[in-house]
């Protein structure tokens, strides 16, 4: 996919710049620098850490590239929707709203494992819907995360970027398929996996 290849090699060039970065402050040091030592060493600002994140999920948001990234979110307003409860957190947390740590990546991951639901639920049955793939996929995965988005009788399934990955129909069971619903694309198997909780 032309997509993919653009992607992979602009965030190569991304990770080349910041290696130039790191080898001109460092010197030939043979060091893997932590992430607090990358920012001091540099004096690049935490957004800098999130570019080749932004460019791939279409976002000029920290926070929603994380949630996309990790399947917090499946859309981009769904992610954006929660930036208040983030900022909110911080201020509990800080006593402030210390503008260069809202994009610190130790503070996005520590928000997302307080806020994640620490009851288990017993898991539910999957459905698994027969779907036709919207191209050829790298085999780097064997699926993907992919969310509905219903059209009469037809399903698109699109992955939290929006791009449309796979297609199916409606099935003719009673339980129908709704909007916004979570899955999983498999391109081997050529099928959608969904639960109704996450």
């Amino acid at each position: 996919m032309a997509t993919s290849d653009f992607e992979y090699r602009l965030g190569t060039a991304i990770g080349t710049v910041f290696s130039s970065i790191w080898n001109r402050v460092r010197g030939d040091a043979l060091e893997v620098p932590n992430l607090e030592e990358w920012r001091a060493a540099t004096g690049l600002p935490w957004s800098a850490i999130w570019i080749r994140e932004l460019l791939a999920w279409g976002t000029l948001e920290p926070l929603v590239a994380h949630l996309m990234a990790t399947n917090g979110a499946a859309t981009r307003h769904e992610a954006l929707a929660r930036l208040p409860e983030y900022h909110a957190w911080l201020k509990a947390r800080d006593g402030k709203l210390i503008e260069a740590n809202i994009y610190h990546p130790h503070g996005l991951r520590k928000w997302m494992e307080e806020m994640r639901p620490r009851k288990i639920s017993e898991p539910e049955a999957q459905a698994e819907i027969a779907a036709v793939a919207a191209g050829e996929f790298p085999p780097r995965s064997p699926a993907y995360p992919v969310f509905s988005l219903v059209d009469d009788d037809r399903v698109n399934w699109p992955d939290p970027a929006g791009y449309v990955l796979a297609q199916s129909r409606q099935p003719d069971s009673a339980a129908r398929i709704e909007s916004y619903q979570r899955a999983w694309f498999s391109p081997s198997s050529s099928q959608v996996t969904l639960a109704q909780r996450w």
